[in-house]
C-alpha cells in the first residue's frame, strides 16, 4: 500500500504472494487493484508473462526481488531472485530502485522510502555473455543499488 502513495501518479501493478490473495476480503481488493498473483509454491511462472505484458504496454510493475520478508536476524537485503532482472531485460525497460525501511505497521518508527535513479539493464549487460550471466549481473547491480539506498536513507534519518 505504501508504494501506491509513493507512485500515486501511475497505476502500479505489484507482484504479490499467494498468501495475500488467500486472505479475504484483502485478496479481492488486491485483484481489483491490479495485483499480479505469484504462487511461490509451484513452478507456475505465469506472473512473468503477465508482468511483461504490462511492461510492454507502458505500465508500471512493482517487484520485490527478494520474494519474501527477511526473518529476524537474516542479512538484508536477501539475495535477489532473477525475475526482476529478467523482466527488465526482456521488456527492455528501466528499473527504478526503491528502498523502504520496512516500518509499515510500527507506530514507534515512521515508514521511510528512498527512490533511486533509473537503472537501464543494457548498461549492466555484455553482448558476449549469455542471458543467464547478464541476468545475474543486472540482478547483482540492483541489489547493490538497494544497499546504497539503504545507507543513504539511514544517513538522512540520523
Amino acid at each position: 500500500a505504501l508504494l501506491l502513495f509513493v507512485f500515486f501518479t501511475r497505476t502500479l501493478r505489484v507482484q504479490m504472494a499467494e498468501a495475500l490473495f488467500q486472505k479475504q476480503p484483502l485478496g479481492l481488493f488486491l485483484k481489483m487493484m491490479g495485483g499480479i498473483y505469484v504462487n511461490r509454491d509451484t513452478h507456475d511462472f505465469g506472473f512473468l508473462s503477465e508482468s511483461e505484458e504490462h511492461l510492454r504496454k507502458g505500465r508500471v510493475v512493482g517487484v520485490f526481488p527478494e520474494s519474501r520478508i527477511p526473518l529476524k536476524g537474516e542479512e538484508t537485503p536477501l539475495p535477489f531472485k532473477p525475475s526482476a532482472a529478467y523482466l527488465a531485460l526482456s521488456a527492455d525497460v528501466p528499473v527504478i530502485p526503491v528502498y523502504t525501511n520496512g516500518a509499515y505497521f510500527n507506530f514507534k518508527k515512521r515508514a521511510r522510502v528512498i527512490i533511486g535513479k533509473p537503472m537501464y539493464p543494457r548498461d549492466y549487460t555484455d553482448d558476449s555473455s549469455d542471458d543467464k550471466e547478464n541476468i545475474r549481473r543486472f540482478s547483482d547491480a540492483m541489489r547493490q543499488r538497494i544497499i546504497e539506498l539503504e545507507r543513504l536513507l539511514n544517513e538522512q534519518t540520523k
